[in-house]
């Protein structure tokens, strides 16, 4: 059977480059819009790679332990689900879905924004694509073939070699067992589909800046809405990523600062600073440098993220580890960053009216120091990441004092975001009551969950009283009516209130988690507060093909009551030498109860358990919930053509 999914890729990346050419000769020649032919070739090309995609998905799903990358992450004993999360498990697929979100993103660019784009943009736009194209295809293809030489050496070709054979696997390696979580059917695809999302905004930048235009209404609407869309995806995968995280017997909590982890929270702060800059910018036409820095930094800090991620450098456990990639990787960052710099210092004078604001505290300066603060969190979270594999400082991410003091000024950003704009909408009538009534009402709730849970230090319980007080002032004004009367507040409020909730959720994580390591045997019980956790019968052992699986029955009461019974598993790898906890957990929406089987020695039905008890965390699922609901909704959202202010370019209507 002929490699059909090659053939496509190799043809959809032949119309890529004709894209290219068209797309610059127009530049060239100064040509103002976008031919439609030109959007008929990106869209024939996204149609291949699509079929190849499905062509590669195909052969997942059969077990063609033919092509090398089946062979890499499929076996006989995964599920069909398995087999189709296999897609992004291994360096080749998820340099292919990386291309695939690109070339996405180009073609659904050009079909619902043509009249806004220039030929520059799509070249822009198209030649990212193309370059990793390219590189996928060459460096790292998922369509390659294994083939025996005559010497009977195993190569790995795109091509057939002269005098080889086909070679054929009854078996295949098999994913990552950390990677067969079910977040995992969701947490890469949404983060590749969220960064890709993020190109439009820059590629229009970008393009504008190298006409020297100065960006009217209607891009800056246009920005808003790429920009929110690629929010809300990269969101859904940080959150997908979160709960795969508190799962994982690598990670067991919600966060640790993994590198790729925090590579990819990056670009998201930084959409988020210039989401703020935006609201500024529409209202008042200001802030036009702060919007070009912001949009050209999310871009930035994409290209960033992937290269993290490819990089054997760097330490996590994202990082496949099947061979670097890495190099192109860190060549187009650094390029795409020089470039940028050196648009923005070219085209200074053109970036339009400073304007300035007028008030020390009001909604303009509130927006203003939101993205500044946003801005040197992140620029202190890529120096963490860079300097100590330039040799220059220590690995500062790895310290618990840096680790502390970073969740804190997440913490106070967090605050800031969702606690501040509150009084920031100016009701004059509610403006007093609303202070008593919130902080009242704040403090009171704070107090109860200090007193419940424990005792935790005085900056929590600020923090606490903080949040609390937040929620009440978003509760008090909706429930006054005064937020239905506009749409678009109702669902800002939305997002600013989950953001609340998720501040509420961490602080209860981190501060009155209880965390116990227990040696147990059949009969033997665990206590800590109200709660016990009973070792009752013999572990439960299956065999499979590639892993030994061992269950533990267990019982959780609560002050002599019954509540659930647990069955923590404990999956071994023989050929891997590895061990893959799979905690089970009793979930209430005031606390999560976790228990990890850590070790099992099946002679004497001995184990060893990791007790999780964790207050609140599900309000940082709620309140993660809750911003992706809002943000699709702002997103979904469809504006209405604004006004033009004196001095604004005419607006393209053709």
């Amino acid at each position: 059977m002929p490699n059909l999914g090659l053939i496509f890729f190799a043809v959809s990346i032949i119309f890529q480059g004709i894209a290219i050419g068209v797309a610059v000769y127009r530049a060239l020649k100064r040509r103002p819009y976008v031919l439609l032919a030109n959007v008929r070739i990106v869209n024939l090309s996204t149609v291949l790679l699509n079929i190849a995609g499905i062509w590669l998905l195909m052969q997942l799903l059969g077990e063609n332990y033919r092509l090398s990358y089946v062979s890499q992450v499929v076996n006989d004993s995964m599920s069909i689900y398995e087999r189709a999360m296999a897609y992004w498990a291994g360096t080749q697929g998820s340099l292919f879905i990386w291309v695939w979100s690109l070339q996405s993103a180009t073609m659904f660019a050009m079909v619902f924004a043509r009249k806004q784009l220039f030929p520059e943009t799509v070249a822009l736009m198209q030649g990212t694509a193309f370059i990793f194209a390219l590189h996928c295809f060459f460096i790292a293809n998922p369509f390659s073939q294994v083939w025996v030489r005559p010497d009977g050496l195993l190569v790995d070709a795109i091509l057939r070699p002269v005098g080889a054979q086909a070679a054929t696997f009854l078996q295949g390696t098999g994913m990552d067992p950390n990677f067969r979580h079910s977040a995992m059917a969701f947490h890469p695809p949404l983060i590749f589909l969220g960064f890709a999302a993020f190109m439009p905004p820059a590629a229009i930048t970008a393009a504008l800046r190298l006409r020297g235009q100065i960006m009217d209404r209607v891009y800056i609407m246009r920005m808003h809405s790429w920009n929110m869309v690629g929010w809300v995806l990269l969101l859904g995968g940080l959150l997908s990523g979160a709960w795969w995280a508190s799962q994982a017997s690598i990670f067991g909590h919600y966060w640790t600062w993994d590198p790729i982890q925090t590579a990819a929270l990056l670009p998201f702060l930084s959409s988020t600073a210039q989401m703020h800059t935006n609201l500024s910018r529409r209202t008042r036409d200001r802030l036009t440098v702060l919007d070009t820095w912001h949009i050209l930094l999310t871009w930035i800090l994409v290209l960033f993220a992937t290269y993290v991620a490819r990089s054997p450098a760097y330490n996590s456990a994202h990082y496949f580890g099947e061979r670097d990639i890495s190099t192109l990787f860190l060549v187009i960052l650094l390029f795409t960053l020089f470039c940028s710099i050196g648009l923005m210092v070219w085209r200074w004078k053109t970036m339009g009216r400073p304007g300035g604001t007028r008030r020390i505290i009001g909604r303009d300066s509130l927006l203003f120091s939101i993205s500044t603060l946003l801005t040197i969190f992140i620029l202190i979270s890529i120096a963490t990441l860079l300097l100590p594999r330039l040799g220059i400082a220590k690995p500062l991410v790895e310290s618990p004092v840096f680790k502390s003091a970073m969740g804190t000024g997440l913490l106070l950003f967090a605050l800031l975001l969702g606690f501040c704009p509150v009084l920031s909408y100016g009701f004059r009538r509610l403006q007093t009551p609303l202070i008593i009534a919130s902080t009242g009402l704040g403090t009171l709730l704070a107090f109860i969950t200090w007193r419940y849970y424990g005792q935790p230090s005085l900056l929590s319980l600020f923090v606490l009283t903080t949040a609390f007080i937040g929620i009440s002032a978003w509760l008090i004004t909706w429930l006054s009516h005064r937020y239905f009367r506009s749409w678009r507040r109702t669902a800002a409020g939305a997002i600013h209130l989950g953001v609340l909730l998720m501040v509420v959720g961490v602080t209860g994580v981190e501060n009155f988690s209880t965390n116990i390591e227990q040696q147990m045997q059949p009969g033997d019980q665990l206590s800590w507060g109200n709660y016990t956790l009973s070792y009752y019968g013999n572990p439960v052992i299956f065999s499979y093909p590639d892993h030994e699986s061992r269950y533990v029955p267990l019982s959780l009461s609560k002050g002599g009551g019954h509540l659930a019974d647990l069955a923590p598993q404990l999956d071994i790898y023989p050929h891997l030498g590895r061990n893959i906890s799979e905690a089970d957990s009793y979930d209430t929406f005031w606390r999560s109860t976790q228990v990890v089987l850590e070790m099992v020695r099946p002679t004497d039905n001995w184990i060893k358990i990791t007790v999780k008890d964790k207050p609140l965390e599900s309000l940082i699922w709620v309140g993660g919930i809750l911003l992706l609901v809002a943000g699709a909704l702002m997103a979904l959202r469809r504006h209405n053509r604004p006004a033009q202010l004196p001095g604004d370019p005419p607006l393209r209507t053709s």
